[in-house]
């Protein structure tokens, strides 16, 4: 049964109306196509008149026979759908006329009268036959009639059998379907969809059984996804009645639907008795500090549409009128369209944290006193820390200048009786003693100085150009005694891609390498040191010389690794040689990096250690080298030059003395100025070409007397160079920046003085070789079977205040020695006075083997 909005009934309807409209259009085309055939058959019977009745119509009214007219005029009016005839003479005048005229449904046609006469045409008239189409619409009706049956008997019966040809394979599967779909909220789901149909005429591409499996499909989703919906329902249902909040759910007119546990016992109502309540009834807030009623976040929500809290701590008064502090926020629920159906809201209680509050308050409060104080104790500790800070600034520079300038008396005197060739060998000896004494504590010194600088980030890298393999040769030089005293072997291995001539800074370069290869002579008893120097010149990176320092000594533990490179920490056999302040590797660390690389080690205890250098450096050349004169001894100026007139400018007699007698030796012609005023007057009256102005003097210092030099005219040609003590490159940096045009540090050496004036004044000397230091020395160095020479027990008295680097009982035990072997004491002394302590204890050894 087709039932209203059954998709059969509406199926059927459209079957009907469609073959109406096609069986319409079929009879409406038929009936036009059987209407012009019968006119275009009329005008046919018209035009046979024309051809058929005219002549002899014409030959008639010739002879004006009006009776065979008529006649034929009668006999025209007997053919099909004829109507009425006329015919009309020249003038217009009815002659002949036949018929019974009407004015509609007819089809009129006038027609010509002519005779021939003579082979001329004579116009006689007209002839007007009208035709009538009462007979063709007569027979329309018929056929309409005819055709409206048998098409709409041909149309129901087609539409029928297609409605139920879609009944048979379509509609009752649908009513299934239907059915199924209708009965679904009955618990059917675990029941799958079937269709009651023959197996064997259904394929596997029926659309009907696509959609019995699509449904199924979707059947089993939908029931895991009700399963877990159910889940999902129980877990926020578990959730909202477990949770620590309260939570109170209500609908777009803020009436309660849900209150969990929480809610229930920090409101005082039941859900029983809360629901469909309005929200104010049962969750009451008022304003902690006023007491006044707040406007419930809820309506806040829903009227904003988005989340809201409470910007203040509020008060929830309960049935039983029991106060307690909470905080609260609330949200609009929303549909899968994005309208809101409803709120939540969260609230929790804080009248615990709010005591705590208050008493953290209070106890703030009586803090305030105390954090004044403390406040003021801080800024007063900074103060003092920036002062001390401040004040190790000013000592650091002060001991700059204290210990620098003796030690150039010093080591400049020393170097100056030393260029006397008639110098004993035991006076060169003592001298050279000196001379190394001071340059162990200017070393000392300098690492002191020098990681305070590091420290405040005041070193600064100089690059020039030098002789990369001169370098290394010097170093294989200097070590070279010490390395024979220990009957070690120094390698030197040099890869041919590493240039001759680099730019980087040569100062931290050599400090570097000295103090890599001074250790691993200090920690190496027995075996070899190689020190190993290649370029890393891949084409993705800068180019970088690559050193290696290995030696067999006795190596660093696995768990004192990490302290090498620590500024003033020591290993444990770097504390047993008692040697060193702990800062060598720490400030060659530190250069390393500056120097755009860094250093690392690997070490087994008793097997020996190799430190890994990478320097940044660019390949330099020859013509950028200055002429090198620290291998030659300066005796005086060549020939036929003119002797420059220089002024030496120090404060410090001994000092000033000392450079006054080095110049005179180099040929120059000296005068002295004691303080800045003293230097500028000697410069106006004397007019020298250089002047070596020290920085730190009385009266007016040397920042003044340069600015006064170098502001006149005659001064801007004045060369003026810096003397200082000052370790710190910012000072320097002030030198220049006033007016000096090169600067020199204490202590200097004597090629260093040579060199600036070279540089600047343009001077050719006479030189000579000199002596190697270590060559002295070497002639001069105790032997075993010498030490052997000293009793048992003195040796051992020998031992232990040398291990303890006892100086006053080391001095103590060779005045002992002294009194029978005073030989060996003599040795002995320039040893220790040269901190030769290791090649002492290897002799001792070596003499009781």
């Amino acid at each position: 049964m087709i039932r209203r909005g059954d998709i059969g009934r509406r199926f059927a309807i459209y079957i009907l109306l469609f073959s109406s409209i096609i069986t319409l259009i079929a009879t409406v085309t038929q009936l036009t196509l059987d209407y012009f055939r019968d006119v275009n058959l009329i005008k046919a019977r018209i035009e046979q008149i024309r051809y058929s009745y005219l002549p002899s119509l014409s030959n008639s009214l010739w002879v004006s026979s009006m009776r065979d007219v008529q006649i034929q005029l009668q006999g025209i009016l007997q053919l099909p759908d004829m109507q009425y005839l006329e015919v009309r003479s020249d003038e217009d005048k009815i002659l002949v006329a036949v018929g019974v005229p009407q004015e509609r449904h007819i089809i009129s046609h006038t027609l010509k009268l002519e005779y021939i006469y003579r082979e001329k045409a004579v116009y006689l008239g007209t002839l007007t036959v009208v035709a009538s189409l009462d007979e063709v619409y007569e027979r329309l009706k018929e056929k309409l009639l005819v055709i409206l049956l048998t098409q709409t008997i041909k149309t129901f019966l087609v539409s029928l059998f297609i409605i139920y040809l879609f009944y048979l394979l379509v509609g009752r599967y649908l009513k299934e379907i239907s059915l199924y779909v209708k009965n679904i909220h009955a618990n059917t789901w675990e029941i799958p969809l079937q269709l009651t149909r023959k197996r064997q005429i259904v394929s596997k591409d029926d659309e009907l059984e696509q959609l019995v499996l699509a449904f199924n499909d979707l059947r089993v989703r939908a029931l895991v996804a009700r399963g877990q919906l159910e889940q999902e329902k129980e877990r926020i249902h578990v959730t909202l009645m477990s949770i620590g909040d309260g939570v109170i759910i209500t609908d777009l007119n803020v009436r309660i639907e849900l209150l969990n546990p929480v809610a229930e016992a920090l409101t005082g109502w039941s859900l029983v008795d809360a629901y469909g309540r309005a929200l104010d009834e049962v969750f009451h807030i008022i304003n902690e500090k006023n007491h006044l009623p707040i406007k419930n976040p809820v309506e806040s929500s829903l009227a904003e549409g988005r989340a809201v809290d409470t910007s203040v701590y509020c008060v929830i008064l309960q049935t039983k009128l029991k106060e307690i502090y909470i905080e609260s926020n609330a949200a609009p629920i929303k549909d899968t369209k994005g309208q809101i159906i409803g709120a939540v809201l969260v609230f929790r209680d804080v009248t615990q944290r709010k005591q705590n509050e208050d008493e953290l308050k209070q106890y703030r409060n009586n803090l305030e006193g105390l954090i004044k104080k403390r406040t003021i104790e801080l800024a007063y500790a900074k103060e003092t820390a920036e002062k001390a800070n401040q004040a190790k600034s000013i000592f650091l520079a002060s001991m700059t200048h204290e210990l620098r300038t003796p030690l150039n008396a010093i080591l400049g005197y020393s170097q100056l009786i030393l260029r006397d060739s008639s110098l004993a060998l035991k006076h060169k000896k003592d001298l050279m003693i000196i001379d190394r004494n001071g340059e162990h504590l200017l070393s000392l010194i300098n690492d002191i100085l020098e990681i305070s600088k590091i420290e405040a980030d005041k070193v600064s890298i100089q690059l020039e150009t030098f002789n990369l393999y001169q370098v290394l040769e010097d170093l294989v030089l200097l070590f070279h005694v010490k390395v024979e005293l220990k009957n070690l072997h120094l390698n030197l291995h040099i890869h041919p891609n590493v240039p001759r001539y680099i730019i980087t800074d040569k100062g931290k370069l050599r400090h570097i390498l000295i103090n890599l290869i001074g250790n691993a002579v200090k920690f190496t008893e027995k075996g070899w040191i190689d020190v190993r120097l290649m370029m890393n010149i891949i084409a993705t990176q800068n180019p970088h010389l690559l050193i290696e320092v290995e030696d067999t000594g006795c190596g660093i533990a696995e768990d004192e690794l990490n302290k090498v490179f620590q500024a003033f920490e020591q290993t444990t056999s770097g504390r047993q040689s008692k040697e060193g302040t702990g800062l060598g590797l720490a400030i060659s660390q530190r250069y390393a990096l500056m120097l755009g690389g860094n250093i690392s080690v690997i070490s087994q205890l008793e097997k020996g250690s190799t430190f890994y250098v990478a320097i940044a450096v660019k390949e330099g050349k020859v013509e950028e080298l200055r002429r090198q004169i620290s291998q030659v001894r300066v005796i005086g100026l060549a020939p036929n030059q003119i002797i420059p007139k220089i002024l030496v400018a120090d404060d410090n007699e001994t000092n000033r003395r000392l450079l006054v007698r080095l110049l005179e030796i180099g040929g120059f012609n000296v005068r002295e100025a004691s303080n800045g005023a003293e230097a500028v007057e000697v410069w106006q009256a004397w007019q020298p070409q250089l002047i070596w102005m020290d920085m730190r003097m009385p009266v007016v210092d040397g920042i003044e007397a340069t600015k006064r030099i170098k502001a006149t005219t005659q001064g801007k040609d004045t060369v003026i160079v810096a003397l200082t003590a000052s370790a710190f490159a910012e000072d320097r940096k002030r030198f220049l920046e006033v007016g000096c045009d090169d600067f020199l540090g204490k202590p200097y050496k004597d090629f260093e003085i040579f060199s600036i004036i070279e540089k600047h004044l343009k001077v050719q000397y006479l030189t000579e070789g000199k002596e190697s230091t270590e060559k002295i020395f070497a002639q001069s160095v105790l032997t075993a079977q010498d030490m052997s020479k000293i009793p048992q027990a003195l040796r051992e008295e020998l031992r232990k205040v040398v291990i303890t680097l006892d100086n006053c009982g080391i001095g103590e035990v060779i005045d002992k020695v002294s009194i029978e072997y005073s030989d060996v004491a003599e040795e002995l002394k320039a040893m220790a006075d040269s901190y030769l302590h290791e090649e002492i204890l290897k002799l001792i050894e070596e003499a009781e083997k």
